[in-house]
């Protein structure tokens, strides 16, 4: 009896499938969930050609009111929805997991509004998480710690030290996008997650390239409601077409031509990327945008945020108006949901 993946579960499997590389786009799609239960677990991740460990409880879809019997270890969810055939996912003919599209409707369905905000993000990003985190990079570290079922190994680092330092691992293109994921949402009314999904939708950008793109996109484009500054407008990681070819800005205002520029901790070492990064920002500026950098503690630090706020809108010519400490509240909230800590800042 095949096995489908959902929920965390499903996106657990995609942080696998970025992390050794695997492009799912290519996988055959179906919308028949007859005959999946939730019994065969281990012999389901077993056919699998690449690393998946999960943390129980581990969530399945099944069709209605399933009568397998499910072990202790696994959360089932009973699907009273016909699906399309663009639904789910068919890895091999024991292991199904649902659609990313799907997968973040369910995300909204089963966790908070931030936590549900930060898988999307990355589902229409070219990051992931390891294996087993929170949606939450603070997290992420810790992630490998608990208790795993499953097979393959699940001591996987990323290769790249600033990627490791920060606990994510790159894809070559997004698994899905908010366009895409607003979409299948119109196939399938009255599923629980909807009206949640819509309002996340409003401020879910697509694209991003790491969990501090994602951050800096929060606390300053995301809506106040939140904790965000509100600053509309903004996509991440707009090409810019330059004499020198096209350039990549994190954060871009193409109506105010003005864009922000993350400054990770290895993004100067050494003469040879100064220049690089120096060059680039020449080529932009030359079109007519102005760039700014913004480092970790512009971030983590509500003096420099507020700083940084103050020059944003400034140059856009926008007046803050939020200045109550139920704003403060949330800004403090959501700056700890999003900022991964880092030693000795």
């Amino acid at each position: 009896m095949p096995v489908c993946l959902s929920h965390t579960s499903a996106l657990n499997f995609f942080r696998a499938a970025g992390a050794s590389n695997n492009d799912i786009s290519s996988l055959p799609r179906t919308g028949k969930l007859d005959e999946c239960g939730a019994t065969n677990i281990a012999e389901a991740l077993a056919t699998n050609e690449f690393p998946l460990y999960l943390t129980p409880p581990i969530h399945v879809l099944v069709k209605g009111r399933s009568h397998s019997h499910a072990k202790e270890h696994v959360t089932r969810h009973a699907c009273h929805t016909s699906l399309t055939n663009r639904s789910l996912v068919r890895v091999t003919d024991d292991l199904l997991v649902v659609s990313p599209e799907l997968c973040a409707i369910q995300l909204c369905a089963s966790l908070p509004e931030l936590d549900a905000a930060l898988g999307i993000f990355e589902l229409c990003g070219t990051y992931s998480l390891p294996l087993n985190a929170s949606c939450r990079p603070s997290a992420a570290r810790n992630s490998t710690s608990r208790q795993t079922y499953g097979f393959g190994d699940d001591a996987m680092q990323p290769a790249s030290p600033r990627t490791a330092e920060w606990g994510f691992s790159q894809r070559a293109t997004p698994l899905t996008s908010c366009k895409k994921i607003s979409s299948f949402a119109d196939t399938i009314p009255g599923t629980h997650g909807l009206t949640k999904l819509r309002t996340l939708l409003t401020y879910i950008l697509d694209d991003s390239a790491s969990p501090m793109e994602t951050a800096m996109a929060l606390m300053i484009a995301g809506p106040p409601r939140i904790g965000g500054m509100g600053f509309k407008g903004a996509v991440l990681n707009r090409q810019v077409h330059t004499a020198d070819g096209e350039r990549r800005v994190d954060l871009l205002w193409p109506q105010y031509k003005f864009g922000l520029e993350y400054q990770g901790f290895d993004s100067h070492e050494g003469w040879a990327n100064r220049v690089k990064d120096d060059r680039r920002r020449n080529a932009i500026a030359a079109k007519g945008i102005e760039i700014a950098s913004v480092y970790y503690q512009d971030l983590a630090n509500p003096y420099y945020f507020d700083k940084l706020i103050a020059s944003i809108a400034k140059i856009m010519k926008k007046r803050i108006r939020i200045t109550t400490t139920e704003h403060q509240f949330r800004q403090m909230t959501l700056r700890k949901a999003v900022l991964p800590p880092v030693a000795g800042i």
